[in-house]
């Protein structure tokens, strides 16, 4: 369950979500906590000198696949169940069995 006042699609001043900057520097385990909680996954950032884009092309601009992996992951299950975000932010999927989910969807790609 999210914190009260935790607001994971908060934007910066370059427009940056707390996903979309792990995705872009590299924080793995930190982008996995925040997919975990259930973050819009289409909000755009833009770093100084690149193109507005989603948290996952941030990841695959700075080689980071793994981050991108996952989020294209948590992409296919959000399709697969449309009720998914709201399970994630009230906290009905817990960390380990969110983390299986990601993995069984990268295990078919």
């Amino acid at each position: 369950m999210q914190r009260p006042g935790l607001n994971l699609d908060a934007v910066d001043a370059d427009g940056c979500t707390p996903l979309w900057a792990a995705a872009y520097n590299g924080e793995y385990h930190c982008a996995l906590w925040i997919l975990s909680k259930g973050p819009n996954l289409e909000l755009r950032g833009k770093a100084s000198n690149t193109a507005s884009c989603t948290p996952c092309n941030a990841a695959r601009s700075q080689r980071n696949p793994t981050i991108a992996d996952a989020i294209d992951a948590e992409l296919e299950l959000r399709r697969q169940d449309p009720k998914r975000v709201a399970s994630l932010k009230s906290g009905n999927i817990d960390y380990d069995d969110f983390r299986e989910d990601l993995r069984s969807i990268s295990k078919n790609r």
